[in-house]
């Protein structure tokens, strides 16, 4: 391997390590921004005829109402954002459909968790609970829906987890170079000892271990921890302690570039990177 190379891989790894660490302190901003103005539809399965061999998923459903109006809905939670004519701009909310099945009669239905609750001419005294839908789409063909089932999602990580993960960066960041061997054994000590005390739920002695390893970084940061790193392992290692109820420790240098990452940093955050 040529010495260009071999500078060249280490320049690689050392921006994967920093990247993989900054996942939890840098990207938290965009990830909340993406997460509050998504918007959760539900999902249909759409089977032409109730033959769902050759079924579509899809946000929407072009539903005939009760008049013969062609309209469009898609779900949010368990209720309905209506459209006339598929416009958008001129929706409304609310928690009942009425639409024309099959034979075109005419029926409401709401939303309970996967299924459908259906009334025959919205008298919901007699009304009874189905996974699918048969209705007219706008040309007043027949067709069968149900919900796609939501899964529920996988459980965040626990504060012990998220410690481990700071275990393998720092191995990561001195598998690089970027951390002496003897620097990397001292963080990870503090944070195995916090491992420790999270297993046998001592919280305050984990958070005080956290503000341990928080001090050694502090100590290192400019000389053998670049201070990029430093920063980014000193937000990590607060997010968790303020998880714990601790409050991280102040001082050190790089104190206000630290802080500063902290205050982007979220425990929610963290954990849903880590999935």
């Amino acid at each position: 391997m040529k010495e260009g190379d071999g500078r060249m891989n280490n320049i690689a790894g050392r921006g994967r390590s920093l990247v993989n660490l900054m996942l939890a302190v840098c990207a938290v901003g965009v990830l909340a921004a993406n997460v509050a103005s998504a918007q959760d539809y539900r999902i249909f399965i759409h089977a032409p005829g109730g033959d769902f061999s050759r079924s579509h998923e899809d946000v929407i459903i072009n539903y005939q109402t009760w008049g013969g109006a062609q309209w469009t809905a898609k779900i949010v939670g368990e209720k309905f954002i209506h459209a006339p004519g598929g416009d958008f701009s001129r929706s409304h909310e609310d928690v009942i459909i009425n639409y024309q099945t099959w034979g075109g009669a005419q029926w409401t239905a709401k939303i309970v968790g996967d299924k459908f609750l259906h009334a025959p001419g919205g008298d919901f005294s007699r009304s009874h609970e189905d996974v699918i839908i048969n209705y007219q789409v706008w040309g007043g063909a027949p067709w069968t829906a149900k919900l796609k089932a939501i899964q529920p999602p996988p459980p965040p990580p626990t504060p012990a987890e998220i410690a481990a993960g700071m275990v393998e960066t720092v191995a990561e960041l001195a598998n690089n170079g970027e951390l002496s061997g003897g620097t990397a054994n001292a963080l990870t000590a503090s944070l195995e000892a916090a491992i420790a005390s999270l297993a046998t739920e001592d919280t305050k002695t984990a958070a005080n271990q956290l503000n341990a390893f928080v001090n050694k970084v502090r100590a290192q940061s400019g000389k053998k921890v670049d201070a990029a790193t430093a920063d980014a392992l000193v937000a990590s290692a607060g997010a968790l302690i303020e998880e714990l109820g601790g409050t991280i420790k102040e001082g050190g240098k790089g104190k206000g570039r630290a802080k500063a990452a902290a205050q982007t940093t979220s425990w929610g955050a963290i954990k849903s990177l880590a999935k």
